[in-house]
């Protein structure tokens, strides 16, 4: 009788447990063969439901009778599949079963990220945190370390909205880290970096005159120049200087000396040298003189450029009024009085600036001007002008106040902070400039439409400026020209803010 091949057997695997993410290990079958020994039995694995147990999470001891099987769940998954083995001997005989594999449900804990923000030195960051939870959870943040060169504050601990606030000036890289919680479980520090960008240009003082003057044929001599950063101190030895004199020849000169920090901002001056023919002295005289304590300490007298109204010399008064500039180019100038109680706390009157335009065009030409009455402190009030708009904390601005009846600038300021305050004198109506680099002109216009401010008590005004990247103070100068309106008689002049290219 012909001898039959029987298939081989395999014990009963019966349905097997484990938690998410819990590899179950050594899962016992014994297989065996009536006709072949167990070394050359061959035993295959199939799982149904791959995404929870993919076919190479499942390693199979071999050769043995009992065989061991080890079977590891994807990652953060859970659900149940059916796992298929197969016995087969060499003549291609079987034996199948499946078993179910079930993979319980684990709360997992949640991830907190990680991130790197830049930001330009003393502006806050208003950002959120980033987080997750593959079980979908609603996640609680909180802050696990805090910053050191500035302060982190968590607005809301359901959406990780938080603001960092860096110290005044301070720059350089600060961090802070964050947990998030389920309310379960807690997940792991996340570092949040903060690089504060260092993005102000180095400092140049140029020293002596600037403009300077000098005759055609004598020996021009460059005093040179201090260049000091925030961040990088002295910067003298890094100063590249670009540009010649040439005595003689008459001609206006230009000489460059730029510098670049650290952090790669740049700066420049430029010292403009005039060779001249000749030049002459200038005496001056300030009459009408109001009753000041120290005239020579309030009053300073200067000459601006009548196109950029950049300042070129200044000198004080002596005790008799006068006072004199000297090796001065026969040009036109701006002479400019800037008066201010300097003696009193708080002052006895309000700050007035005088301009008068002239030609200087003779040796000791002589130049008279004026100084009309000075307002008394308690006969003006406050006007205080709030920046917003696109206006960013410690960008730099100029302002003019600007009488509205007689066109005549009655103050200019400069500043880098949301507000500024001057007093005015009181029952007059002023109009309102503001010029920065890379925003728009602003003049100011109430809600009615009118392009002045009345003083009758303090007021409060708001000045929104809005982004122009074209725009810089350097290429333009402003001409304030006026025209009568002829159903305007009850306030006078209408002004209009002409910019041109220089």
């Amino acid at each position: 009788m012909d001898p039959v091949n029987d298939p081989p057997t395999m014990s009963i695997i019966g349905q097997v447990v484990t938690d998410e993410d819990a590899p179950k290990l050594n899962i016992p079958v014994t297989i065996s063969d009536l006709e072949t020994s167990s070394d050359r039995l061959t035993i295959s694995v199939t799982s149904e439901n791959p995404t929870l147990v993919p076919l190479q999470n499942i390693a199979i001891t071999e050769k043995l009778a009992t065989r061991y099987l080890s079977i590891t769940p994807a990652a953060d998954q859970n659900g149940d599949t059916q796992i298929r083995l197969e016995v087969s001997d060499p003549e291609g005989l079987t034996a199948l079963q499946t078993f179910l594999f079930q993979v319980n449900s684990v709360n997992d804990r949640p991830t907190a990220v990680g991130q790197t923000h830049h930001i330009r030195i003393n502006v806050p960051l208003n950002d959120q945190l980033e987080a997750y939870d593959i079980d979908g959870d609603n996640l609680i943040y909180d802050i696990s370390a805090h910053p050191e060169i500035g302060t982190i504050t968590l607005v809301n601990t359901s959406t990780g909205e938080f603001i960092y606030q860096p110290f005044i000036e301070k720059y350089g890289q600060d961090a802070f880290q964050f947990v998030v919680s389920d309310g379960d479980k807690t997940s792991l520090d996340a570092t949040v970096e903060i690089i504060i960008q260092d993005n102000i240009p180095p400092e140049i003082t140029l020293k002596g005159l600037n403009p300077d003057y000098i005759l055609q044929g004598d020996l021009f001599y460059d005093f040179g120049y201090t260049a000091f950063d925030n961040a990088d101190g002295n910067l003298n030895d890094r100063v590249e200087t670009i540009g010649s004199v040439d005595t003689d020849i008459v001609g206006t000169y230009h000489i460059t000396y730029r510098v670049k920090d650290f952090s790669g901002n740049v700066a420049q001056k430029i010292r403009e040298v005039s060779v001249l023919h000749s030049y002459g002295q200038l005496q001056g005289i300030v009459e009408n003189i109001p009753t000041i304590a120290d005239p020579v300490k309030d009053i300073a007298v200067q000459l601006l450029d009548p196109v950029s109204e950049h300042l070129l010399r200044e000198t004080s008064l002596d005790k008799t009024g006068r006072f004199s500039f000297v090796y001065l180019p026969y040009q036109t100038y701006i002479l400019h009085l800037d008066i201010s109680d300097h003696n009193n706390v708080p002052p006895v009157y309000l700050p007035k600036t005088v301009d008068q335009l002239f030609l200087f065009q003779s040796n000791n030409q002589e130049i008279h001007v004026s100084i009309p009455e000075l307002t008394e402190m308690k006969e003006s009030y406050k006007l205080t002008v709030s920046l917003d708009g696109d206006y960013k904390d410690y960008d730099n601005y100029e302002y003019r106040i600007i009488d509205y009846r007689s066109g005549q600038t009655v103050l200019k300021g400069s500043g880098n902070s949301p507000q500024f305050t001057e007093r005015l004198e009181a029952d007059m109506s002023y109009r309102l400039l503001i010029l920065a680099d890379c925003y728009s002109p602003f003049e100011y216009e109430n809600d009615h439409g009118d392009p002045y401010i009345e003083i009758k008590q303090d007021k409060e005004v708001k000045a929104r400026l809005t982004d122009d990247t074209g725009f810089h103070l350097d290429d333009v100068q402003v001409d304030v020209s006026h025209t009568l309106f002829d159903t305007d008689n009850h306030k006078g002049f209408h002004l209009w803010f002409v910019r041109k290219k220089l």
